[in-house]
Protein backbone atom coordinates (compact mmCIF):
# COMPACT_ATOMS: atom_id res chain seq x y z
CA UNK A 1 0.00 0.00 0.00
CA UNK A 2 1.00 3.30 -0.93
CA UNK A 3 0.89 5.83 1.81
CA UNK A 4 -0.49 9.03 2.45
CA UNK A 5 1.02 11.95 -0.19
CA UNK A 6 3.74 13.80 1.68
CA UNK A 7 5.89 16.78 0.08
CA UNK A 8 9.63 15.55 -0.47
CA UNK A 9 11.98 18.37 1.92
CA UNK A 10 14.32 18.38 -1.27
CA UNK A 11 14.78 17.27 -4.76
CA UNK A 12 18.02 14.24 -4.41
CA UNK A 13 21.61 14.73 -6.07
CA UNK A 14 21.39 12.59 -9.28
CA UNK A 15 25.14 10.45 -9.28
CA UNK A 16 26.12 8.46 -11.70
CA UNK A 17 29.24 5.55 -12.28
CA UNK A 18 31.95 6.89 -14.78
CA UNK A 19 35.11 5.76 -16.41
CA UNK A 20 34.06 2.00 -16.24
CA UNK A 21 35.03 2.00 -19.75
CA UNK A 22 32.58 4.27 -21.58
CA UNK A 23 33.47 6.27 -24.60
CA UNK A 24 34.69 9.82 -23.07
CA UNK A 25 31.60 11.08 -25.35
CA UNK A 26 29.60 9.32 -23.17
CA UNK A 27 31.07 10.15 -19.60
CA UNK A 28 30.68 13.78 -21.16
CA UNK A 29 27.02 13.39 -22.14
CA UNK A 30 26.39 11.60 -18.34
CA UNK A 31 28.37 13.81 -16.68
CA UNK A 32 25.75 17.13 -18.31
CA UNK A 33 22.55 15.50 -16.35
CA UNK A 34 24.24 14.57 -12.61
CA UNK A 35 25.42 16.63 -9.63
CA UNK A 36 27.69 13.91 -8.16
CA UNK A 37 30.00 11.54 -9.56
CA UNK A 38 31.27 8.04 -9.06
CA UNK A 39 34.77 7.63 -10.70
CA UNK A 40 36.02 4.09 -11.00
CA UNK A 41 39.74 4.10 -9.89
CA UNK A 42 41.85 0.86 -10.77
CA UNK A 43 39.77 -1.80 -9.19
CA UNK A 44 36.89 -3.21 -11.57
CA UNK A 45 37.96 -0.50 -13.99
CA UNK A 46 39.72 2.98 -14.49
CA UNK A 47 43.04 3.64 -16.10
CA UNK A 48 45.03 7.05 -15.34
CA UNK A 49 43.72 8.04 -18.61
CA UNK A 50 40.23 7.42 -17.95
CA UNK A 51 40.22 8.84 -14.46
CA UNK A 52 41.69 12.25 -15.98
CA UNK A 53 39.01 12.36 -18.28
CA UNK A 54 36.82 11.91 -15.97
CA UNK A 55 37.91 14.71 -13.18
CA UNK A 56 38.52 16.68 -16.09
CA UNK A 57 34.77 16.71 -17.00
CA UNK A 58 33.50 16.81 -13.23
CA UNK A 59 35.57 20.31 -12.94
CA UNK A 60 33.96 21.38 -16.46
CA UNK A 61 30.43 20.62 -15.19
CA UNK A 62 30.74 21.35 -11.99
CA UNK A 63 30.03 17.67 -10.65
CA UNK A 64 30.99 16.61 -7.00
CA UNK A 65 33.56 13.83 -8.22
CA UNK A 66 34.16 10.71 -5.99
CA UNK A 67 36.22 7.42 -5.83
CA UNK A 68 34.31 4.18 -6.89
CA UNK A 69 36.62 1.65 -5.62
CA UNK A 70 35.65 -2.22 -6.80
CA UNK A 71 37.00 -5.53 -6.96
CA UNK A 72 39.02 -6.72 -9.84
CA UNK A 73 37.32 -9.95 -10.55
CA UNK A 74 34.14 -10.06 -12.40
CA UNK A 75 33.73 -6.32 -13.24
CA UNK A 76 33.10 -6.40 -9.41
CA UNK A 77 30.21 -7.93 -9.62
CA UNK A 78 27.59 -11.15 -8.93
CA UNK A 79 29.25 -14.43 -6.94
CA UNK A 80 32.70 -11.89 -6.35
CA UNK A 81 34.62 -13.89 -2.85
CA UNK A 82 34.52 -11.24 -0.33
CA UNK A 83 37.74 -9.63 0.67
CA UNK A 84 39.49 -10.12 3.97
CA UNK A 85 39.13 -6.82 6.28
CA UNK A 86 42.76 -6.02 5.81
CA UNK A 87 42.36 -6.86 1.81
CA UNK A 88 39.84 -4.34 1.76
CA UNK A 89 42.03 -1.70 3.71
CA UNK A 90 44.66 -2.32 1.00
CA UNK A 91 42.42 -1.97 -1.81
CA UNK A 92 40.91 1.18 -0.66
CA UNK A 93 43.89 2.88 0.25
CA UNK A 94 45.65 2.27 -2.94
CA UNK A 95 42.74 2.73 -5.26
CA UNK A 96 41.56 6.14 -3.72
CA UNK A 97 45.20 7.39 -3.24
CA UNK A 98 45.48 6.76 -6.77
CA UNK A 99 42.38 9.06 -7.88
CA UNK A 100 43.41 11.69 -5.20
CA UNK A 101 46.83 12.19 -7.14
CA UNK A 102 45.22 12.61 -10.40
CA UNK A 103 42.62 14.74 -8.47
CA UNK A 104 44.89 17.04 -7.30
CA UNK A 105 47.27 16.93 -10.65
CA UNK A 106 43.92 18.14 -12.17
CA UNK A 107 42.83 20.78 -9.47
CA UNK A 108 39.23 18.98 -8.30
CA UNK A 109 38.71 17.96 -4.71
CA UNK A 110 37.75 14.34 -3.76
CA UNK A 111 34.39 14.38 -1.94
CA UNK A 112 33.44 11.23 -1.88
CA UNK A 113 33.61 7.27 -1.82
CA UNK A 114 31.00 5.04 -3.24
CA UNK A 115 31.89 1.68 -3.29
CA UNK A 116 31.24 -0.51 -6.20
CA UNK A 117 28.76 -3.59 -7.22
CA UNK A 118 29.55 -6.52 -5.11
CA UNK A 119 31.96 -4.66 -2.40
CA UNK A 120 29.16 -2.03 -1.79
CA UNK A 121 26.70 -4.70 -0.72
CA UNK A 122 29.07 -6.77 0.89
CA UNK A 123 30.38 -4.45 3.21
CA UNK A 124 26.69 -3.62 3.82
CA UNK A 125 25.90 -6.83 5.43
CA UNK A 126 29.71 -7.03 6.87
CA UNK A 127 30.12 -6.23 10.63
CA UNK A 128 34.21 -7.27 9.79
CA UNK A 129 34.25 -5.09 6.79
CA UNK A 130 31.99 -2.04 7.58
CA UNK A 131 34.69 -1.66 10.47
CA UNK A 132 37.58 -1.83 8.62
CA UNK A 133 35.91 0.31 5.67
CA UNK A 134 34.83 3.08 8.08
CA UNK A 135 37.87 3.12 9.80
CA UNK A 136 40.21 3.26 7.12
CA UNK A 137 38.57 6.08 5.75
CA UNK A 138 38.33 7.63 8.79
CA UNK A 139 42.39 7.14 9.35
CA UNK A 140 43.46 7.96 5.95
CA UNK A 141 40.67 10.46 4.35
CA UNK A 142 38.64 12.06 6.49
CA UNK A 143 37.21 14.96 4.55
CA UNK A 144 35.36 12.66 2.12
CA UNK A 145 31.69 11.59 2.84
CA UNK A 146 30.56 8.08 2.46
CA UNK A 147 27.32 7.41 -0.51
CA UNK A 148 26.00 4.44 1.47
CA UNK A 149 22.58 2.14 0.71
CA UNK A 150 19.92 4.34 2.12
CA UNK A 151 18.81 2.88 5.49
CA UNK A 152 21.35 0.27 5.44
CA UNK A 153 24.06 -0.68 8.09
CA UNK A 154 26.68 1.05 6.44
CA UNK A 155 25.04 4.34 5.98
CA UNK A 156 23.81 4.01 10.03
CA UNK A 157 27.19 2.90 11.06
CA UNK A 158 29.43 5.64 9.37
CA UNK A 159 26.39 8.14 10.72
CA UNK A 160 27.16 6.90 14.03
CA UNK A 161 31.01 7.42 13.65
CA UNK A 162 29.95 10.88 13.06
CA UNK A 163 31.09 10.60 9.00
CA UNK A 164 29.21 12.92 6.46
CA UNK A 165 26.80 9.89 4.93
CA UNK A 166 24.65 10.68 1.53
CA UNK A 167 22.33 8.02 1.79
CA UNK A 168 21.37 6.54 -1.93
CA UNK A 169 18.78 5.10 -3.54
CA UNK A 170 18.64 3.63 -7.01
CA UNK A 171 16.79 4.52 -9.80
CA UNK A 172 17.32 1.78 -12.40
CA UNK A 173 17.39 -1.35 -9.50
CA UNK A 174 14.84 -3.61 -8.34
CA UNK A 175 14.55 -3.98 -4.68
CA UNK A 176 13.49 -6.65 -2.49
CA UNK A 177 11.37 -6.50 0.25
CA UNK A 178 13.62 -6.03 2.97
CA UNK A 179 15.32 -2.89 1.46
CA UNK A 180 18.40 -4.25 -0.42
CA UNK A 181 18.66 -4.83 -4.53
CA UNK A 182 17.75 -7.62 -6.38
CA UNK A 183 20.68 -9.39 -7.71
CA UNK A 184 22.19 -8.48 -11.11
CA UNK A 185 21.00 -11.55 -13.24
CA UNK A 186 18.01 -11.90 -11.53
CA UNK A 187 14.27 -11.24 -13.08
CA UNK A 188 13.15 -7.49 -12.05
CA UNK A 189 17.04 -6.30 -11.29
CA UNK A 190 17.20 -3.53 -13.82
CA UNK A 191 14.92 -0.68 -14.48
CA UNK A 192 15.17 -0.06 -18.28
CA UNK A 193 12.09 2.07 -19.05
CA UNK A 194 12.88 5.71 -18.77
CA UNK A 195 8.47 6.19 -17.69
CA UNK A 196 9.03 3.41 -14.85
CA UNK A 197 12.26 5.53 -13.59
CA UNK A 198 10.06 8.92 -13.93
CA UNK A 199 7.53 6.95 -12.23
CA UNK A 200 9.24 6.08 -9.44
CA UNK A 201 10.86 9.60 -8.99
CA UNK A 202 7.27 11.05 -8.61
CA UNK A 203 6.56 8.33 -6.38
CA UNK A 204 9.67 9.25 -3.98
CA UNK A 205 8.32 12.68 -4.09
CA UNK A 206 5.00 12.45 -3.38
CA UNK A 207 5.39 9.20 -1.02
CA UNK A 208 8.34 8.94 0.22
CA UNK A 209 9.38 5.34 -1.00
CA UNK A 210 8.28 2.80 -4.15
CA UNK A 211 7.79 -0.88 -4.04
CA UNK A 212 9.76 -3.67 -3.93
CA UNK A 213 9.43 -6.12 -7.26
CA UNK A 214 6.76 -8.16 -5.21
CA UNK A 215 4.72 -4.99 -4.07
CA UNK A 216 6.14 -4.45 -1.09
CA UNK A 217 6.51 -0.76 0.08
CA UNK A 218 9.96 0.63 0.70
CA UNK A 219 10.21 3.78 2.43
CA UNK A 220 13.20 5.53 1.61
CA UNK A 221 14.51 8.93 2.49
CA UNK A 222 17.98 9.31 0.22
CA UNK A 223 20.09 12.38 -0.49
CA UNK A 224 21.45 11.47 -3.47
CA UNK A 225 19.75 9.13 -6.37
CA UNK A 226 22.14 7.06 -8.88
CA UNK A 227 21.96 5.83 -12.07
CA UNK A 228 24.16 3.38 -13.78
CA UNK A 229 26.74 4.76 -16.26
CA UNK A 230 27.05 1.56 -17.64
CA UNK A 231 23.78 1.04 -18.97
CA UNK A 232 23.03 1.07 -22.60
CA UNK A 233 19.77 3.52 -21.39
CA UNK A 234 21.48 6.01 -19.16
CA UNK A 235 21.34 8.65 -21.48
CA UNK A 236 17.83 8.24 -21.66
CA UNK A 237 16.84 7.24 -18.02
CA UNK A 238 18.84 10.53 -16.89
CA UNK A 239 16.92 12.63 -19.01
CA UNK A 240 13.41 11.22 -17.41
CA UNK A 241 14.93 11.57 -14.13
CA UNK A 242 15.25 15.63 -14.70
CA UNK A 243 12.31 15.90 -16.97
CA UNK A 244 13.53 16.16 -20.55
CA UNK A 245 13.24 14.08 -23.32
CA UNK A 246 16.80 12.92 -24.89
CA UNK A 247 17.49 15.08 -27.75
CA UNK A 248 16.56 13.44 -31.43
CA UNK A 249 19.34 11.81 -33.63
Amino acid sequence: MTPASAPYPSLPVLNCDLGEGEPETVTGELMALIGAANIACGGHAGTDASMRHALASAHRHRVLAGAHPGLKSAFGRSAVTPPTPLELQVLLIDQITRLAMLAREVGVPLHHVKLHGALYHQVDASSDLRTSYLATLQANFPPLAVFARCGGACAREASQRGMTVWEEAFLDRGYRPDGTLVQRGERGDLIVDPALVRERLESLIRHGGWPAVDGTWIPLAPRTLCIHGDSPHALDLLHAAIGRRTPPG
